[in-house]
């Protein structure tokens, strides 16, 4: 499971092992465990936390919505380790709620070098082609793909990280230069997305009970509307007999 932080106030030394994510997040996103919004998207936040450091990426692990509030929670995958960090739930607009949601576990940010880039793409392929992470090899048909090292198995195991057919990153890159998103060779990943329904399985569950519930109370109503239809009509047959 990916370490997640609880960035609430502390005082004293800072427990021990604490690493530099949640050393850096604990300044910048504090507004988020008291409960407030600053205004600013978890992704800028996130960003300006970790701005003069290392490679990284962002991937959207969840989002919901409670009592008119939005809230999106994150992974983000530091260059050269092998397991991700969790953020807690941090509150954002409707308008960036409505917008990510599409996306969810799929890489929404990714910094390396002097580089930025907010395209979405499936979870890795911004590390297809270095080789801090894996290698090209060849399959039995003479194909490409792309195989990442053993030590970032939990981030394939996690994440979805898996084999890139050389073509399928080929597509990918056309997709990043239109600025469009890409959601993998066969749409497996985003909200509508095989793989993002297997890694991320608590949205979906949390959508198909929403869902259930209106089907429910939607269902009630009709069965109320119903209900008092068929008292009236009879009410006026009734009376309609006594006359």
């Amino acid at each position: 499971m990916p370490t997640t932080r609880q960035f609430r106030p502390t005082t004293g030394n800072l427990p021990l092992p604490f690493s530099l994510l949640a050393a850096m997040l604990l300044a910048t996103l504090l507004v988020s465990g008291c409960g407030g919004y600053s205004g600013e998207t978890p992704i800028e936040r996130v960003r300006q936390a970790l701005a003069d450091k290392g490679d990284y990426s962002i991937v959207l692990a969840d989002a919901k919505e409670e009592n008119g509030q939005y809230f999106e929670k994150l992974y983000v995958v530091e260059e050269g380790k092998e397991q991700p960090e969790a953020t807690d739930w941090l509150e954002t607009s409707q308008s960036d709620f409505e917008a990510m949601v599409p996306l969810i576990g799929m890489t929404v940010f990714n910094k390396k070098g002097s580089e930025e880039s907010f395209e979405a793409a499936p979870p890795g392929y911004e590390h297809v082609g270095d080789p801090k992470y894996g290698e090209w090899q060849r399959d039995s048909s003479g194909g490409s793909f792309w195989m990442y090292y053993g030590q970032y198995r939990l981030m394939s195991d996690l994440l979805g990280w898996g084999r890139v057919r050389q073509n399928d990153y080929a597509t990918y890159q056309n997709h990043r230069r239109n600025g469009q998103p890409y959601f993998g060779p066969n749409k497996e990943y985003g909200m509508n997305g095989e793989m993002t329904r297997k890694k991320h399985p608590d949205f979906f569950q949390r959508a198909q009970s929403k869902e259930v519930m209106k089907k429910s109370s939607f269902s009630n109503k009709v069965q109320s509307r119903i209900g008092r239809t068929s008292t009236s009509s009879m009410r006026a047959r009734s009376g309609g007999v006594g006359k």
